[in-house]
């Protein structure tokens, strides 16, 4: 739908440099994954495409174009300015691996590249923070406050200790905002059951302090309809990655966990667990239980 505000004579103009540089079938996949490409203006792909082919040479630009078409959209400064910065502090050749396995980060600013890599040093050490960028390089895009944030509800969850380790094992957890981490967490806590279960699901998965509180209380509101409270959070509490599913396809696994039975779903023994009133279903009503709430 944003296309529709972009002038004629600016899509025209990036779908001839598209086609000019990979050809018009190539072009026309490249825009069918990345579409608002075509709104960037005629200049800003000019100094951005130039400014790639000097830094890495044509054939690796063409190639980072192909792999994320919306480099295209970062004006020339900008990718010039966080490959200074990448090349800095990781060496040319792990940049130039950051960069291949993740091109958007040459749409980052270089101060938020420095930021980024800066906070991951004082976190893990830098030998832990190589490790981190080459497991997850898009961690750098991740602006200097998100990352504090995200680091102090890690702590105050898990401990430092702990926290580490699950930035290691998932370092874009690092990309959520500390309101919507803790935001997740008293959802989780509230979906599952207990703060326990909500403490069990992210260890093993840290990227779930990034699903909105919202999603999350959806998928239990719509589970618990079809198989009431405490039957849902133990579906819940074995296939916590239902909380990720787009709405097309949760309706299918609801389906497929619910209906005939699942072998994935767990036997429910135990204390029946009260169901969710309306009320709860709102992230505010969630929050007002005040699951570890001061992220100071």
């Amino acid at each position: 739908p944003s296309l529709l505000k972009v002038a004629e004579p600016t899509i025209r103009g990036a779908w001839e440099k598209l086609e000019t540089l990979v050809g018009a079938e190539d072009a026309i996949e490249l825009c069918e994954r990345c579409p608002n490409v075509l709104s960037a203006p005629g200049p800003t792909m000019t100094g951005s495409l130039e400014a790639l082919q000097v830094l890495f040479g044509p054939e690796v630009a063409v190639a980072l174009v192909v792999k994320n078409p919306a480099v295209l959209k970062a004006p020339r400064d900008t990718v010039q300015g966080a490959w200074e910065v990448l090349e800095n502090v990781l060496g040319h050749s792990e940049a130039l691996r950051a960069v291949q396995n993740n091109p958007d980060l040459l749409r980052a600013p270089g101060y938020t590249v420095k930021g980024a890599w800066d906070n991951l040093v004082e976190i893990l050490g830098e030998q832990s923070s190589f490790e981190v960028v080459r497991q997850s390089p898009g961690v750098l895009n991740s602006p200097k406050d998100t990352m504090v944030g995200s680091w102090k509800v890690l702590k105050k969850l898990f401990g430092e200790n702990k926290a580490e380790e699950l930035i290691k094992k998932n370092p874009t957890v690092l990309k959520a905002p500390s309101k919507t981490a803790m935001d997740a967490y008293d959802a989780l806590a509230e979906a599952l059951g207990s703060e326990s279960h909500a403490l069990a699901v992210i260890e093993r998965s840290p990227g779930m302090l990034r699903v909105s509180s919202d999603r999350v209380m959806h998928v239990r509101s719509e589970l618990e309809k079809r198989v009431g409270a405490e039957t849902a959070e133990n579906i819940l509490r074995a296939s916590p990655s239902a909380f990720k599913l787009a709405s097309d396809t949760l309706d299918s696994w609801i389906m497929r966990v619910t209906v005939g039975g699942s072998s994935h779903t767990p036997t429910v023994r135990g204390k029946k667990s009260k169901p969710m009133g309306k009320k709860q279903h709102s992230t505010t009503n969630v929050h007002k239980k005040g699951f570890m709430r001061n992220t100071n």
